[in-house]
C-alpha cells in the first residue's frame, strides 16, 4: 500500500497514512513545531507564507519566530507541526516574491502579527539567534 500524498510505500515514518487527508493549510496558517527539526526548536510558532505544488504533491513554505524557514510536505507537516486550525487575517494576502523579500518583510515586521514580537527581528538578530542555538545544540 502507498502513502496517497507522496507515493511511497506504507508504512513509514514519514507518512501519515491512507485515510487521512491533506492538511487545510492556507496563506496565514497558524502552525506550531511539534519538534525539533533542521530549523525548528519544539513549540516554536510559525506561520504559512507560500502554498505550492512539487509534482503533483501540495506542500507548504513556513516562517518561524526565529526568522528561519522550510517547506514541508503533507507527510512532513504531519510529522512535524501541529496545524491548531488558527489563522492570521492580517498575512491572508501575502504573496512571496523570493527569499531576500521575506528575509526583509520579516525583518521590518510584517510576520509580527502572527508571531508576536519575535516575529519581527534583523537580520543581525538572527544570525547571532541561530549561531547560538547551533552551539547550544553541540554542547
Amino acid at each position: 500500500m502507498n502513502c496517497v500524498h507522496c507515493g511511497d510505500p506504507l508504512p513509514g515514518l514519514w507518512h501519515i497514512g491512507q485515510d487521512e487527508s491533506l492538511p487545510q493549510l492556507t496563506v496565514g496558517s497558524l502552525v506550531t513545531a511539534k519538534k525539533a527539526s533542521g530549523v525548528s526548536d519544539p513549540g516554536e510558532r510559525a506561520v504559512v507564507y507560500e502554498t505550492y505544488e512539487l509534482g503533483k504533491r501540495p506542500g507548504w513554505s513556513v516562517i518561524f519566530q526565529s526568522g528561519r524557514r522550510d517547506g514541508f510536505s503533507p507527510c512532513d507537516t504531519d510529522f512535524f507541526l501541529d496545524a491548531s486550525g488558527d489563522f492570521c487575517e492580517k498575512l491572508s494576502g501575502y504573496t512571496f516574491e523570493n527569499v531576500i523579500r521575506l528575509v526583509d518583510h520579516f525583518g521590518r515586521g510584517d510576520f509580527a502579527p502572527a508571531l508576536g514580537p519575535q516575529g519581527h527581528r534583523s537580520i543581525l538578530e538572527r544570525w547571532f539567534y541561530i549561531r547560538q542555538s547551533d552551539r547550544n545544540a553541540s554542547t
